[in-house]
Formats: structure tokens, C-alpha cells, sequence
């Protein structure tokens, strides 16, 4: 235990643990808060801005793309060089560039922050668990790490409301600025109560060839996809864009054979379990991005709803995931886990049905 300073008298061995699970749910929070958060103001953010469609796109990708690409090589440089050193880096990373994506004065610098951004909490997010299991006995882990899960649940629940009682209330920068007090506190109870610790087993992966590729595949694709509603799908650009991300999926694929420790080991793949469990985790999750999309924008724009009218219109879809979530992880020894997702695919895709008969008129 790392006490010092202003918490000298509050933690003791018996707390401690506690208290480091506070700062990185803390942390954990906002980060995941940010996912959803900024949908709910992107009519807001077009006011002032004036951004086009495409634009707006990557308001929300940047961040998405750059913490999903980073977790895993965050997560290995933390295991590696210090847990405690790459989590406040971390927070660091995400208060500042949250506190520059509130006074950004033009579309271009606020995506360049949300991709900041997103370097940030692509090391808070792994983090943040590895502290926790360090702090907590094996016989209290399943309790923390449950409270975790809970933070990272609820982070997800409440980003459009709060997104949309901010925008309502007072000014879509302050979407931003709500991450500055929290990412201080985070860093200073981090650096009062834990303990620096690392994994000393040499077993940890930091496949950073690997790691540069598929960002940039995924980078390619993506800068792909949102531009070809602007520019076309027979646009050179668009084209070219495929066709590199096609190259370093196959460069990617290339090294993680040869690599020692590779980032994602193909093997893996091998398991038609685990093939299909990752193919249904992207769809369902294209399919919520999509809707938090467009359906912010739809809402907003052709209903004219309110900020908070439209966060709260996004509640029944979050309220439900954790409802049955819990229910379903207990039916699956019942039903069978293929059963479950087979029903669940099927009402997710009843539901993007639905979603294309919407029309303007409602």
C-alpha cells in the first residue's frame, strides 16, 4: 500500500483495496461514458460547427477506433513497465484531451481530440482490471471485478442521458469538461493508494508491429467506409482505401504467425466457438453504434425532440441488455449457449428490420 498525503489518515490496510477500486471504476466510468456521451450532442455540435455527415461520423469513430486498437497493447506495456504508471498515463491523457476537445473551435481538431481521447482510455479500461485483481485477494476478486463490470454496464446506461441533460442544461463542451474532476480525483487517489505492480513471468505480449498494422487496417477501412457516403463507392480514394486495408490485414495476419508473442494468436481462430462468438459480437455491436448514430440525429433533427427527450429514448435498448444479460448467463446451462445467441441474433435482426421502415414521418 502507497498511502501518503492527503489520505494518510482515511486508508489502512483494510480499506486500501477498496479505495483503489474506487479510482479506477472512477476512471473506468468516464471512459466508457464517452462511448454514447457525445452522440446525444452531435445536432448540437453541428450548430456550431457546421460539420457534414461524414464528419460527424468520425466525432464518434475516432474514439471507438483508436480504444478499441490500443487495449490490448496498453494492457501489455502496463503488465510489462508498471501498472500504476500506465493507468495515471492514462488518466492523464484522457483528462487533458478532454479538457481540449471542450475548447476545440473547429470539426477537425475535436475529432484529432477524440482520437486523443481515445489513447487514454485504451489504457484506462485494461488497467484499471489488472489494479483491481492486484489489490483483491483471490476470494474477494469476483466481487470487485462484478462491481467493475457493473461500472462498465452503467457507463454505457447512462451516457445518453447524461449527454442529454448536459446539452439541455448548459453547453455540449461540458460533455468534455465533466471528465476534468473526475479524471483529477481518479489520478490523485491512484497515486496516493496504489502500489506499483507488474507481471514478472516475461510472458507478457507487447506486439507492437502487430499492434501498428491492424490500427492502421482498421484505420483504412473505416476512413473507407464513412467517406464512400460522400464521395461514392467507385471513388479512387475509396477504392484505395480497401485495397490497403486488405494489404495489412494480410500483413497483420503475416507477422502475428511469425511473431513469438503475438497480439491476437490465430489459433484461436480454429475454434468455431470462438469464431462465432467474436462474428456475433461485432454485429450486435455495428448494429447499437449504427443506432446511436442515426437515431440521435433522426430524433433530433426531423422530430425535433430535446437533448434529454432523446438520451432518455435510448434507455429501453441499455435497460434491457442489463436486464437479460444476467438472465440469459443463467439460462444458458438450460437452453445452451447456441440456442440463446441463435434467439438473440434473431431479435436483433427483427429489430434492425424495423429500424429500416422508419421513415420521416415517424
Amino acid at each position: 500500500m502507497a498511502t501518503g498525503g492527503w489520505l494518510a489518515g482515511r486508508v489502512n490496510d483494510g480499506n486500501a483495496k477498496w479505495w483503489v477500486l474506487g479510482a479506477s471504476c472512477f476512471a473506468l466510468f468516464m471512459a466508457i461514458l464517452d462511448n454514447l456521451v457525445v452522440n446525444v450532442a452531435l445536432p448540437t455540435i453541428s450548430e456550431d460547427f457546421g460539420p457534414t455527415t461524414t464528419q460527424l461520423q468520425w466525432i464518434v469513430s475516432a474514439y471507438t477506433l483508436v480504444f478499441a486498437a490500443l487495449q490490448i497493447t496498453a494492457g501489455g506495456l502496463g503488465d510489462r513497465l508498471g501498472r500504476k504508471k500506465f493507468f495515471l498515463i492514462g488518466v492523464t491523457i484522457f483528462t487533458v484531451t478532454s479538457a481540449l476537445a471542450a475548447l476545440v473551435q473547429n470539426t477537425e481538431w475535436l475529432i484529432i481530440a477524440r482520437a486523443a481521447q481515445g489513447v487514454g482510455a485504451a489504457f484506462i479500461m485494461p488497467l484499471s482490471l489488472s489494479l483491481i485483481s492486484a489489490a483483491f485477494p483471490p476470494e474477494e476478486r469476483g466481487k470487485a471485478l462484478g462491481i467493475w463490470s457493473a461500472v462498465s454496464v452503467s457507463g454505457l446506461a447512462f451516457g445518453p442521458i447524461v449527454g442529454g441533460f448536459i446539452v439541455e442544461y448548459f453547453a455540449w463542451q461540458w460533455i468534455f469538461l465533466i471528465n476534468v474532476p473526475i479524471g483529477i480525483v481518479a489520478f490523485l487517489i491512484t497515486s496516493a493508494v496504489v502500489s506499483e505492480s507488474r507481471d514478472e513471468s516475461g510472458d507478457v505480449a507487447t506486439d507492437i508491429p502487430g499492434t501498428i498494422l491492424v490500427t492502421a487496417a482498421i484505420a483504412s477501412l473505416t476512413f473507407a467506409l464513412i467517406e464512400a457516403g460522400e464521395r461514392g463507392w467507385g471513388d479512387s480514394l475509396i477504392v484505395a482505401g480497401f485495397a490497403l486495408s486488405a494489404v495489412l490485414f494480410a500483413a497483420f495476419i503475416y507477422v502475428e504467425q511469425r511473431t513469438e508473442k503475438p497480439m491476437v494468436p490465430l489459433r484461436f481462430f480454429k475454434s468455431s466457438t470462438f469464431t462465432g462468438a467474436n462474428l456475433d459480437s461485432f454485429a450486435i455491436s455495428f448494429f447499437i453504434s449504427g443506432i446511436a448514430f442515426s437515431m440521435t440525429l433522426y430524433w433530433q433533427n426531423v422530430h425535433g425532440f430535446s437533448a434529454i427527450r432523446t438520451g432518455l429514448t435510448m434507455l429501453p435498448m441499455v435497460i434491457t441488455m442489463m436486464v437479460f444479460s444476467p438472465i440469459s448467463g443463467a439460462l444458458v446451462n438450460r437452453i445452451g449457449t447456441r440456442n440463446l445467441i441463435t434467439v438473440g441474433m434473431l431479435i436483433t435482426g427483427a429489430s434492425a428490420f424495423m429500424y429500416l421502415r422508419t421513415a420521416v414521418d415517424g
